[in-house]
């Protein structure tokens, strides 16, 4: 999981999903920001990581250019599919985590990405939480316009199978030759012979 500096600096945290093994669990793959509507790197805070750029800014002939991308205030999830595809059918859920007053659900667009607008002043971290709806899948928290900054919080969540664990099976014993048994025996007929030694030099 990559969370860029400038999304930690606003205090965005993942609340883990819980699930028995073997099912499939919806895990946090990125999260990073973006300031004022910019996919430049510089040094302003909560300006766009370079791997973020390399990864989802797409030229515009492509089909999965975000034409939202340059919103400057927005909370924005996408899951992706194996091989770095984003799902077209996801539908990504927000709420106010703080008080659970404040509800969305947003399909996301043919590009791959659901958005909402927010407003306004907010404390780090925000009031806001999303993740993919109908799916087991941990949640982002934390999503907010901090101390009035026009920041654009951008989430991804990928598919991960959790593992079952198989104890390892202790390896089969062989049972003993007959030159083993002998030798075994031979060991017992002595241990009693001293015994019997012990108790007759003792009447």
């Amino acid at each position: 999981m990559r969370i860029s500096d400038g999304a930690k600096e606003y205090g965005i945290t993942v609340e883990p999903a819980r699930l028995a093994p073997g099912e499939v669990v919806y895990r946090v793959k990125d999260i990073f920001t973006t300031r004022n509507g910019s996919w430049e790197p510089s040094g302003v805070p909560g300006s766009v990581p370079s791997w973020a750029r390399d990864t989802y800014l797409k030229p515009p002939n492509h089909p999965q250019y975000n034409t939202d991308g340059g919103a400057d205030h927005h909370l924005f999830g996408a899951v992706m599919l194996a091989g770095g595809a984003l799902d077209p059918t996801a539908v990504i859920h927000y709420f106010t985590y703080t008080d659970d007053r404040n509800h969305a659900d947003m399909r996301v667009k043919p590009h791959g990405w659901a958005n909402i607008p927010i407003f306004g002043h907010s404390a780090v971290p925000g009031p806001w939480a999303w993740y993919p709806l109908g799916r087991t899948a941990d949640i982002v928290k934390g999503g907010g316009m901090p101390n009035g900054a026009h920041v654009s919080f951008f989430a991804v969540w990928e598919a991960v199978a959790v593992p079952v664990l198989v104890p390892p099976l202790d390896p089969p014993t062989a049972p003993p030759t007959l030159l083993e048994e002998i030798a075994l025996l031979k060991a017992r007929v002595t241990r009693i012979e001293e015994l019997l030694a012990k108790w007759d030099g003792g009447r």
